[in-house]
């Protein structure tokens, strides 16, 4: 069972991410009000669900004895729904900085509030509906306490999860490759005279916020991916070895992103 020092830097850092997304929530400035910070809000209440909610199923025991083995059901759909929504809004992100950055004016408000709220219902319902397979789910003993659920429904979930995983990695390598590329061709543009420097700057800083965030989250979907193909080959052992680091990978793809828009707004 993992330390309770591990809950202290959590705890410290999702509260400050949180404080961080309500002063942007809060906010009658209209910068803030471009699709850029709406994906990052609801990418950031995803994260640090997922970063909630892996804490009480790592430092409790759990049985079926009690009403407790309900806490970890909760805990893990919650844990995973988190994890899914995240992941989804990343992609979201990606794809919108490629399109602002593909067009000439590089408008950020080309998308439309209705296709916004299209995408954030989407992003709730995939997340809440790959959660399906952990309610019916038995549970997995270890000296008589819950460790996991049953290996047929982990099973499951993990494929669901090396498929969400795999598509997340081809899909934003490609936008990362777009996006460098128009960054690129929007530089040039800049030592022509043809765009402000202004311009560039704020394009610069959201483009790294949305880089570092790819990236690191590309880290995570990885790690996540190795685990789920390990587990799925029933080699338990080295998926084990490989999940120690989890927390560690899930923190650098949960606060790099909050980090990076701070430093560079």
């Amino acid at each position: 069972m993992p330390s309770w020092t591990e809950v202290i830097p959590d705890a410290i850092l999702a509260s400050l991410y949180s404080y961080l997304l309500i002063r942007i929530a809060a906010s009658s400035d209209p910068y803030f009000k471009k699709p850029f910070y709406t994906f990052f809000m609801s990418t950031g209440l995803y994260s640090i669900l997922s970063v909630v909610t892996f804490h009480p199923l790592v430092q409790f025991a759990y049985t079926e004895e009690h009403w407790t083995h309900y806490i970890y059901k909760i805990s893990y759909s919650l844990n995973i729904f988190g994890a899914n929504g995240a992941t989804f809004g990343k992609a979201f992100m990606a794809i919108h900085r490629y399109f602002v950055l593909k067009n000439s004016d590089y408008a950020e408000k080309k998308w439309s509030k209705a296709l916004i709220h299209r995408l954030l219902i989407k992003q709730f319902v995939f997340s809440a509906v790959l959660t399906a397979p952990v309610y019916p789910a038995a549970y997995t003993y270890q000296e008589d306490v819950i460790v996991a659920l049953s290996p047929k429904h982990t099973l499951i979930l993990k494929s669901f999860s090396v498929t969400a995983y795999v598509i997340y990695i081809i899909c934003n390598a490609v936008c990362l490759v777009l996006i460098l590329r128009e960054h690129c061709i929007l530089h040039g543009k800049i030592v022509l005279q043809h765009f402000s420097t202004t311009l560039f700057a704020e394009q610069r800083n959201l483009f790294i916020v949305v880089i570092v965030s790819s990236l690191c989250y590309l880290i995570k979907a990885l790690h996540q991916a190795t685990v789920s193909s390990f587990t799925i080959n029933l080699s338990l052992s080295i998926s084990r070895n490989v999940s120690f680091q989890y927390p560690i990978v899930n923190g650098i793809a949960t606060y790099a992103p909050p980090i990076c828009l701070v430093l560079f707004s």
